[in-house]
């Protein structure tokens, strides 16, 4: 039969990061810098396996039965307190959700305040999945300039305000932005707060990779000087604890949880409390911090590596970004570059990297730029991989 498609399957595309690592599957040689998983070897198993243990000798009915919507009360209460002890977010006239990892919050909050055609601000560059959730929401990503910091850019930010209508939100990964790498300066995110109340729009502040800093020091949040309830704080266990727990979390007004929650209700009835339980069970022995700790470590010493690779092997024409912390580095090629053909040369030469054009808004202007992720290779196949792209950088540009 010929099915008819909803606007909201039409605007569902294929994901590149999956189309290059079904290439690597079949390819023994494949080194892949595009996929952003965490690294396996940081996953805690023998802890996570007793901690789901206690969960079958304290509350295993509970664990195995539908939870509440808004998620375990115990787990949501140990959350606030982290927040409010590390982020300086303040527990009143505050709640939090718990959601199926953060991709589901990513599709909560245009499900919650868009309606079909409504605009949500984005940065030049940004997460594709949270890009894919907009516009299946049928909410319209515009994609703002950044500036040569490599974050929005303020005076551009406010025209946008000024000329386009039906903005109802900012999406913004203030540090260590997938997929530039770059962190926020506290100023900037004071201006962009400024605007928000100006212009009257939320802000969502996607925080995945904060807690993964190995340089510098904390910038503090956009929710912990929020006055008016305009910031919506998204936070995930994926890359501090384990992906496959699904566990992520919102924090943001009374108001907007409670109506978060009746539509999550409708999703899936509910977040696994069985995985909120090993969360909550491993942060009740103090376990995250020195975990966390450990994965800081770890990649410092990648990030490191990959910067001296590409330092020591790419075109002296292209650039890098330098993160402070996360997971991802940006390099730039120059601009009379044929991006498509490094690409496809790239992985001839058995090495995937993400190209610009998967995280621009804007399909007229894909950039001339690459993601790479230094978390899930391990040091040597980050040395090799470096190489493989190098060569193929001076092969298009020169030494």
């Amino acid at each position: 039969m010929e099915y008819k498609f909803s606007n909201r399957a039409l605007s569902a595309k294929p994901s590149r990061i999956r189309e290059i690592s079904a290439r690597g599957a079949v390819d023994p040689e494949f080194i892949s810098f595009a996929i952003g998983n965490p690294a396996s070897e940081t996953f805690p198993i023998e802890d996570i396996r007793k901690c789901n243990d206690m969960i079958y000798d304290k509350a295993a009915n509970y664990a195995l039965q539908y939870g509440p919507s808004i998620g375990d009360a115990e787990f949501r209460k140990l959350l606030m307190q982290r927040l409010v002890e590390k982020e300086g977010i303040a527990a009143e006239g505050n709640d939090i959700l718990i959601t199926t990892g953060s991709q589901q919050g990513l599709t909560i909050m245009p499900m919650t305040v868009t309606n079909e055609g409504d605009v949500v601000l984005v940065e030049q560059y940004t997460y594709m999945g949270a890009l894919s959730c907009m516009r299946g929401m049928c909410a319209v990503p515009y994609g703002v300039k950044v500036d040569e910091t490599g974050s929005i850019d303020v005076a551009a930010l406010e025209e946008a305000c000024k000329t386009v209508k039906n903005i109802r939100y900012l999406y913004l990964i203030p540090n260590f932005q997938n997929p530039m790498g770059v962190t926020m300066p506290l100023e900037k995110r004071k201006k962009v707060y400024e605007l928000a109340c100006k212009y009257d729009f939320l802000i969502y502040e996607d925080n995945p990779y904060g807690e993964l800093r190995y340089d510098g020091e904390p910038v503090p949040s956009f929710k912990s000087f929020d006055t008016e309830g305009r910031v919506v704080y998204a936070g995930s266990f994926s890359k501090v604890l384990a992906a496959g727990l699904r566990l992520g979390f919102l924090c943001a007004s009374n108001e907007l949880i409670a109506k978060m929650t009746a539509l999550k209700g409708n999703i899936d009835s509910g977040s696994s409390v069985q995985a909120s339980l090993i969360a909550r069970y491993y942060m009740e022995q103090g376990l995250l911090d020195p975990h966390i700790e450990e994965t800081r470590k770890l990649y410092a010493k990648k990030k490191n590596a990959m910067v001296n690779g590409l330092d020591k092997y790419m075109s002296s024409k292209c650039s890098r970004t330098n993160p402070e912390g996360g997971m991802f580095l940006w390099v730039t090629l120059p601009e009379d570059a044929d991006a498509d053909a490094v690409f496809d040369a790239a992985l001839e030469n058995h090495i995937g990297v993400i190209p610009s054009s998967c995280f621009a808004p804007d399909e007229d202007k894909p950039g001339k730029s690459f993601r790479l992720c230094f978390a899930t290779p391990t040091l040597e196949q980050i040395e090799i991989g470096c190489k493989r792209f190098g060569d193929v950088t001076k092969k298009f540009f020169g030494e």
